[in-house]
């Protein structure tokens, strides 16, 4: 009775405190991301010599710089190491100097990934225009007051001394496609949460054997949830249009995904029973906050880019978007974590069975 009275209270607790913890872990790990694009890695190519535009972007510490050479940019781009590459054409002061002459604007150049983050490529292609502009005020005033020093006619297009160049190197549609590896995460856990809710309720009767208990808390449970992750791939595909070259490595990956997710919250549910699926609500908001589905983990606070490392969300949110948005395979590291928590999950079901459901039996036996 006590034991019941106490895991009542911590359950009653945790009720309690669910809208504030919610609330305040969600809005926390975005409070602020605008104030950290100073952490956003981006890639600037060193090939200018006394550029001073140049000069003053890379030391203006305005994003988290890796100064490289362009096939190096390209290639960190590509891989996802970096967001964004800038590249001030070659010509670029020359073009200047030029200009009262010829009229050609010099180009910074950004090429960005949408497809990586699509925040954070809207983020950087911000900042980037702001600061180009303030470049051009600042270069366009300057030869003003020289050309009517010489006495010299201004041109025309004199406030475009300097124009941005953006290119796209993961074109992404719309914010509905790129917010779709964060959305089939989260939904497919969230099925599996009222899934084992539901399983929880019609399979109540003591297993006698491992086998039966596992068949009956996860293999056939799992049965509805590859039924649940077809169903959304065929929306995903049918519905919402949306495109990988990689179908079934897509297919795989979201049974991984799906099977993954299932055997954690079992695992929550029968080693902490009675509150259980409240750990696993707790989960879940960590997990909404800190998977870097929407913002990317980068504009979190350092308490949130921890929690990142390890959660299964983290993966499947990368190894969706790999598959989607980026339209590679490159996913290995996340197969492997997601195998990972797999195995640690059915490893914590397997404890579980010995520690509660047949601790629990053999006392039976006993009292009878």
């Amino acid at each position: 009775m006590k034991k019941k009275l106490t895991i009542a209270g911590i359950a009653l607790t945790l009720i309690l405190l669910i809208p504030m913890l919610y609330s305040t872990i969600f809005i926390k790990s975005m409070m602020d991301p605008y104030g950290n694009i100073d952490k956003l890695p981006v890639a600037l190519v060193d090939n200018q010599e006394n550029n001073d535009i140049y000069t003053a972007l890379k030391e203006s510490e305005l994003f988290d710089f890796t100064i490289t050479d362009h096939k190096e940019a390209v290639e960190k781009l590509k891989k996802g190491e970096v967001y964004a590459t800038i590249e001030f054409e070659k010509e670029f002061m020359n073009k200047i100097s030029e200009f009262p002459a010829k009229q050609t604007s010099a180009e910074v150049i950004l090429t960005t990934g949408e497809g990586l983050n699509y925040s954070s490529a809207k983020i950087i292609s911000s900042a980037i225009d702001k600061f180009v502009l303030q470049a051009n005020n600042k270069t366009s005033s300057s030869m003003i007051q020289k050309l009517n020093q010489e006495k010299i006619p201004v041109p025309a297009q004199i406030s475009e001394i300097i124009q941005l160049n953006h290119k796209e190197y993961y074109p992404v549609k719309n914010n509905g496609e790129a917010m779709a590896p964060y959305i089939l995460s989260l939904t497919l856990f969230v099925g599996s949460i009222f899934l084992n809710q539901f399983v929880m309720r019609i399979f109540k009767k003591k297993s006698t054997s491992y086998f039966g208990y596992w068949r009956k808390q996860y293999f056939y449970p799992l049965l509805i949830v590859f039924g649940q992750s077809l169903l959304l791939a065929f929306a995903i595909f049918n519905i919402l249009n949306l495109h990988t070259n990689y179908w079934k490595e897509f297919m795989l990956f979201i049974f991984l995904a799906s099977g993954t997710f299932y055997s954690v919250i079992v695992s929550f549910n029968k080693l902490f029973p009675g509150i259980g699926s409240l750990l696993v609500l707790v989960i879940t908001m960590l997990q909404t906050s800190s998977s870097g589905g929407s913002y990317s983990i980068y504009l979190a606070s350092p308490v949130f880019q921890t929690i990142h490392r390890y959660i299964p969300m983290t993966y499947s949110v990368d190894g969706f978007r790999k598959l989607l948005s980026l339209n590679n395979t490159n996913i290995g590291t996340e197969t492997l974590a997601l195998i990972l928590f797999f195995g640690l999950s059915q490893m914590i079901i397997y404890f579980s069975y010995w520690y509660h459901e047949k601790r629990l039996a053999k006392a039976g036996e006993s009292n009878s």
